[in-house]
Order: C-alpha cells, then structure tokens, then sequence
C-alpha cells in the first residue's frame, strides 16, 4: 500500500486585488480615470501572450488553439514529452477562448457616477505545461486579461518517479499508477518529503514563468500572487499479487456500497462531524449523489457529496486505487494557531484554503481512503447465503436462556435488521431510543405504551446479543454491530435489493 496525493489544483489571486475596493486603489495610484479602465486593460492585456510564449518560440515548441474541451490536456502534454524525451523544460503550450474572471465599469442609467464591479467574461487564455526537476509534469493557465489570476496542476505521481529515478529505486508504471515497485516503504517516504515543504516556495518562482510582464503591469502598485488550494486528491493505491483477487472481490462490493452508504455516511468518510444522535443539521442541504461506471480499466464506485467525492476504482491489472477529492473544505478542521497569534495558541480551527494547511487536507484525505477502505472490506465475501441464513435461524442459548431464531425474510425481523444497519449507527452505535421510531409505525400515546416500547426494544436487543449481531458498549446504553453481525446484515441487504436477473446472471 501507498499513500499521498495525486492530483493539486491551486489558485493564484492578488489579495490586494479581489474587490472592487481594491480596483479603486490601484486605479489611483496610477492616476488612471474609472473611465479609463477599459483603456488601460485594452493596453497592457495584449503584450502578455507574446512575452509567455516567447520561451516557447527559442527551442520550437508546439503551440496550439484547443478546440474540444472533452479531451484530456494531460495527456497531450505527457505523449508530447515522451516523443520528444523532454525530461525538463517547457513542453508545449495550448490556447483556448474561456470564461475568466475580471472587473468592469458601469452603473443605474439614472445616476452619472460610475462604478467599479467584479464581472465574468470570455477571453483568451494560456495553458503551457512544462517538466519540473522536483515536481515532474505541471500544467498552468493564465487568463490573457486583467487582473490575470493564475492555475497550476501538479500531479503527485509524477512527483514522485523523479525522486525514485534518481536513487535508482526501480518500478513497473502502467498508465498513472504502479503494478511494481521495488522498496514500498522507501517511496512512501519520498512521496512525503513534499508535504514538509511550504508549498509557496515551488509555486512562487512559477508565477514569473506564466507572467513575465508582472513588474511592468502593475508598476506603481505592489502586489503579489497569494496562493489557494482549489483541488486536492489524496490517493491510497493496494497492490495485489493476482489480479483476478482484486476484479472478484471488487464486483461483489459496488451494489452493496451503493446500497448501504448513505449521506451520514458519506459525510463521516470525509471527515464531517455528525451530532451524536445522528440526525444530519439543516443548514446542510447538499444531496449525496452515487454512481458506478464502467472503465476499460474496470468498474469505479463514486459518491459525491457537498463539492467532495470518495470513490474507488482499479487503477490497472493487480492495483485497486481509493481517491477522495476535497473541494469544499469548510466544516474541516485542523489543529493550528490563529493567524497573528503566538505558536502557542493552538486549537481546532476551520481548515483553510491556502498552501499552509495542505498536510491537513492529505491528514483528511488518508482517513477517508482508509475508511471507505473498511467499509468495502465488510462487503467483499465469499461466503455464501445459505451459511449466513442457517447460521441466523437457529435456536441459540445465551446466559442461561434460550433464544429463538432471526427470521430474515419475515417483515418484523427484516425491519429489525433494516434498522440497525442504517448508516448513523456504524460510528455512534444505536440505543433503545434510536430504535423506537424505526421499528413502530406511531409514537407513543401515553407513558404505560411508552414502557411497552421500550420493552419490546429491550427483548429485541437481548435476541440480537445471543444472536452475535450486536454487542454492548460497556458502560453505556449503547450497542455496536459485530463484525459477523456486519457481513450478515450487509449480505442480507444486498439480497433483498437484487434483481431475479442479477441473481439468475450469478447463478
């Protein structure tokens, strides 16, 4: 197994430019009119594509107009640098007509003064990809008009077969991922040096690259790029020896997963925090959304979820690969100080945007791979129904007592374990109380019904105990599935939501 990001976008924006406000300020440093904007934009805009493909034009590289947004960048960049054996440098760069971001003036007819406003509009704009020494492939973007914020792409696995090739460490790369390496740990290792870097040193010295005409643009008015991060993917690849072991047990947990994770679950792979009786908060209006789609490489499992997705797919022959894609980060917290203060002052705060809080967001990302990573692996087994079953319906003896047996297909036992395999019960586990309103039909009407509830709860629990299904969480009122109790439950779920066609096709 290895860990640690695949693919970073980030954003470079002049925080002394995001605002309207900000616009005014360096219109008057420069003693340049609001009506004047759309002159001085009309003015330095033009000079910035033939000063950044100026590097391009020494050596001869491609140039191209992108006319299909469908087709994959990288790859064009990677096939380009494999052809010509570009091991660093300036690959080639593309061109395209896009939405990009920028200011406008106007204002109401009934008023003569003018104002400055943040606006969308189309123009042209500059996608150079290039091979860096440290980092491997980068792909970068620039809009060819004011105030020209800035894209770069990184993609970790390329990142990290530069520093393997030079301590010779060997491997065997199929498409992005490995079926081979040579010393797992030692790569791991070399796949983590980044994150103990500050990420604004390798992005800071591409900022010149994209932009040469920096200095002579914003003469008179100071200003740098501040740096975000727009994307992250943090990917955990397991390496199997027999590729027929990954493609059987890999099919036998898409429907089940599909089946079983629901929006609490989602939420807890990726790090949200849940109240404890599990009920999701209002204000979180965001729709969990699951799909599978067939690859030539296989079957990927996706779930998506407030801008942030878990999904997990196979990355070649013998390599099952987990990504979670962090987009949205707020509700994530990390432990830091506050911005200004001391060192000292530490404490769980909301997880930023910027480059400073990158090892959080890979923190985030290795939990949620190995969460859904646990959650499959209840799903992937071999063993058949009918032991499952036999096992449930008999009779079973606990402390003393006999206890009858579960009855899966009759509708108070189906209900029963329909209840307590819901998804806010896997981390919290359930209680007497959070059962009552799954398995009756109304409230209850008085106090005496009350206690027959409860009782009826309490006997159910007792049976589910001899059964092996669940346990006690000791000193508490709480239960917590087994593990046998999660197979057969997961089993016994996924048998209900089959098809006579899918059941026929595996028979």
């Amino acid at each position: 197994m290895i860990s640690g990001f695949d693919r970073r976008v980030f954003h470079g924006h002049r925080r002394t430019l995001r605002s309207a406000r900000d616009l005014e300020s360096y219109l008057a440093l420069n003693r340049i009119l609001k009506k004047q904007f759309g002159q001085q934009v009309e003015k330095v805009s033009p000079p910035l594509k033939p000063a950044s493909w100026e590097e391009a034009q020494r050596p001869q590289r491609p140039v191209l107009y992108w006319e299909d947004n469908d087709d994959d960048k990288e790859d064009w960049a990677r096939s380009i640098a494999a052809h010509d054996k570009i091991r660093e440098g300036l690959i080639g760069g593309l061109t395209a007509v896009e939405v990009c971001w920028s200011f406008k003036v106007g204002g109401p007819r009934e008023s003569p003064k003018l104002k400055l406003k943040a606006c969308t509009r189309k123009c042209l704009h500059l996608d150079p990809s290039w091979m860096d020494p440290e980092v491997g492939l980068m792909s970068a973007r620039i809009p060819s008009w004011f105030p020209f914020p800035l894209q770069v792409g990184l993609n970790g696995r390329e990142g990290l077969a530069r520093p393997r090739d030079r301590e010779g460490l060997q491997y065997v790369r199929q498409d992005n991922g490995c079926v081979w390496r040579q010393d797992y740990a030692r790569a791991q290792a070399l796949w983590d040096t980044p994150l103990r870097r500050n990420g604004a040193e390798w992005l800071n010295p591409v900022a010149p690259k994209l932009n040469p005409i920096h200095q002579q643009i914003f003469q008179g008015y100071r200003t740098g790029y501040d740096w975000s991060t727009y994307q992250s993917e943090g990917a955990t690849d397991l390496v199997f020896g027999e590729a027929e072991f990954v493609r059987r047990h890999y099919r036998a947990g898409i429907e089940p997963s599909l089946a079983t994770f629901g929006r609490a679950d989602v939420m807890r792979l990726l790090g949200r925090q849940i109240p404890l009786n599990g009920k999701i908060p209002r204000r979180f209006a965001s729709s969990l959304r699951s799909d599978v789609q067939e690859r030539p490489q296989g079957v990927r499992i996706k779930q998506s979820l407030h801008g942030n997705s878990v999904k997990a797919y196979d990355q070649a022959c013998n390599v099952r690969r987990v990504e979670t894609t962090l987009h949205r980060v707020e509700g994530l917290r990390v432990y830091r100080p506050k911005e200004g203060g001391t060192a000292e002052d530490l404490d769980g705060r909301p997880l930023r945007q910027g480059v400073a809080d990158l090892h959080r967001r890979a923190e985030v990302s290795q939990k949620a791979n190995e969460r859904y990573l646990h959650a499959l692996a209840t799903l992937d087994d071999s063993t058949r129904l009918e032991e499952l079953g036999d096992d449930l319906s008999q009779p079973v003896c606990g402390h003393g007592k006999w206890f009858r047996g579960v009855r899966p297909w009759e509708p108070a036992d189906s209900r029963l374990l329909a209840a307590i395999s819901r998804g806010e019960f896997s981390l919290n586990g359930l209680r007497n109380r959070d059962l009552r309103p799954l398995l009756f039909d109304l409230p209850a009407s008085s106090p005496k019904q009350a206690r027959r509830q409860s009782a009826r709860v309490s006997r159910l629990l007792r049976l589910l105990r001899a059964q092996g299904l669940v346990q006690k969480v000791p000193r508490t009122h709480r239960y917590q599935v087994t593990a046998p109790g999660r197979r057969a439950l997961t089993a016994n779920l996924a048998a209900r939501h089959a098809t006579i066609a899918q059941l026929a096709k595996v028979a």
